[in-house]
């Protein structure tokens, strides 16, 4: 009779004490897989792994530097605050033109030094659930959408407000089944470029030093990278003066028992006195997307793909 192995015995006796999901759970997690798609870079990737049953957080990303050694500095200096005076609305005294007077076309009237002013942003410039639509993936929703500061950053990277913005405008997007809020799509108005390049360098400073709000939400190990140069984006072709950044960060979970770590991405696209930030994180344990809209293997990631025509869009 062949003699017994102790290990296997071990093994065999654990295994009857792991519960086993029933169908409709099964069902679930292969839903929320599903929809959060789980980012391969072309020459890295970032993933939150499950090794021997426990929490263990592995970032491979052999031609990407961790920011947090190298982290970008910004060369531009916080703008001075400006203010944009607000568009005339005509008051209750005010005589509507009559059918033989023409009403006047709106103009863009001269700023002092002679310079056009900056025209605010309007809602045709915020990226849409379409510019970020996968073709066979789940749709994504609008769930909420509102003009300023709002009740709370729309990242929880961002340390202040950046610049003097005249005009704030976020789309809130996500799936119908799961989070309704998993993208907030935030265009600044500003009164020139300058002050637009300085706004998007400050964001970008807060997206690759986010590890302190991810150890403030409860996680650890933080880990940033800035796949920028990864990244392929073309700006129109009007567009005087324009800068893109994609990062991405990720964080293992805390507790001992929990498997899912948190996922931070940021897309900021600048183009001329607008700027375009693109926020999203999740729980989960990992992010398989690519950073190359050509990859058919992996498929891009939603935001990447959608790169250019949120760039048309913020031009309008």
């Amino acid at each position: 009779m062949p003699e017994r192995i102790p290990e296997l015995d071990r093994l065999a006796s654990a295994a009857k004490e792991v519960p086993v999901p029933t169908a409709s759970e099964i069902r679930r997690r292969g839903d929320r897989r599903r929809t959060t798609r789980g980012v391969v870079g072309g020459t890295g990737a970032c993933a939150l792994l499950l090794v021997a049953g426990f929490g263990a957080f592995q970032a491979l990303a052999p031609d990407t530097p961790d920011v947090a050694e190298q982290s970008p500095t910004p060369t531009a200096s916080p703008s001075p605050s400006a203010t944009t005076a607000p568009s005339p609305t005509p008051t209750p005294t005010q005589p509507s033109p009559t059918p033989s007077t023409p009403a006047p076309t709106p103009t863009t009237q001269p700023s002092p030094t002679g310079v056009p002013a900056a025209i605010p942003p309007t809602w045709d410039n915020v990226a849409t659930p379409e510019m970020l639509a996968l073709e066979g993936d789940i749709p994504l929703i609008v769930s909420d959408e509102y003009e300023g500061k709002g009740q709370a950053p729309q990242s929880f990277c961002m340390t202040d407000l950046p610049g003097a913005p005249s005009r704030i405008l976020t789309r809130v997007m996500g799936f119908e089944e799961g989070d309704p809020s998993l993208y907030s799509a935030v265009v600044f108005g500003y009164a020139d470029s300058d002050q637009a390049a300085a706004a998007f360098d400050q964001l970008r400073e807060d997206a690759v030093n986010c590890d302190d709000a991810l150890v403030d939400l409860g996680f650890t190990d933080p880990k940033l990278y800035d796949y920028t140069d990864q990244v392929s984006f073309t700006p129109p072709g009007d567009v005087t003066d324009a800068g893109h950044a994609y990062i991405l960060g990720m964080a293992a979970p805390a507790d001992e028992t929990s498997v899912d770590g948190r996922f931070v991405e940021t897309t900021l696209i600048r183009q001329d006195e607008r700027v375009l930030m693109v926020f999203q994180s999740f729980l989960g344990q990992d992010y398989n997307c690519s950073t190359d809209v050509n990859d058919d293997v992996a498929g891009p990631c939603r935001v990447i793909a959608g790169m250019d025509e949120m760039g048309e869009a913020l031009n309008r």
